[in-house]
């Protein structure tokens, strides 16, 4: 499991400097990819600690009297995607703006990279799960379709060049929201049970602000302005 995330994130790295490289706002204000990386690398711990934090805190509170458990994820798994999320754009943005970043259009390049390696890890995910012939294989499939037309959806998205920074961001996260809410109301059918689940609640919280956010985007009726140098 531990390959597949790191393959995850390299495929995430590498579909951000494919997008960046030629990024005409980030050339124009000479920003160039390592920079974006290296605040990525900056913020990756702290989204990971978020991750775990959020979890032991919503699932499993014992951990926190256990400090080595808690730290020694390997062992005793357990991550919230929507917490890993949430503490990576916190921080990022926060880093960002200190550093003087177009945080929006970065945010805009990390979406369809951010779905494509999602894509990625629910693919080997599912292969995982079929393999022992578990039905949450089935849960893994509909993530890895959803994650393949988002990923395809957002490259198509960008590469338009016609919505004002930060919406592409946005609507990202609607649709993060959309994919976890859809992938627990599958898990639910297939073993006939609806039960609370606190992650279903946090992507419902983000996908709330995407649309708060992306809202305010055409309240301004700014989203197909033209690209400008």
């Amino acid at each position: 499991m531990i390959a597949i995330i790191i393959l995850a994130c390299l495929v995430f790295l590498f579909c951000i400097y494919e997008l960046a490289k030629d990024d005409f706002v980030l050339l124009r204000k000479k920003i160039s990819p390592e920079q974006i990386f290296n605040t990525l690398l900056i913020a990756l711990p702290v989204s990971i600690f978020f991750a775990r934090v959020i979890y032991a805190a919503l699932q499993m509170p014992r951990l926190f009297l256990r400090p080595l458990a808690f730290f020694a994820i390997p062992y005793v798994p357990g991550l919230s995607l929507g917490g890993g999320i949430a503490g990576v754009l916190l921080f990022f943005c926060f880093v960002a703006t200190r550093k003087k970043l177009p945080v929006e259009r970065i945010l805009d390049i990390i979406t369809p990279a951010f779905f494509t390696s999602w894509a990625v890890y629910t693919f080997f995910l599912l292969l995982f799960y079929a393999v022992l012939h578990n039905p949450l294989g089935i849960a893994a499939g509909s993530a890895f379709l959803l994650t393949v037309i988002g990923a395809i959806a957002f490259f198509m998205l960008f590469s338009k060049g016609k919505w004002i920074d930060g919406t592409i961001s946005y609507i990202g996260l609607m649709y993060f929201a959309v994919i976890t809410l859809l992938v627990y109301l599958v898990n639910s059918l297939v073993f006939d049970k609806f039960t609370f689940q606190w992650e279903a609640i946090i992507a419902s919280a983000v996908g709330f602000v995407g649309l708060i956010l992306s809202g305010k985007k055409l309240l301004r009726r700014k989203l197909f302005t033209k690209k400008t140098l």
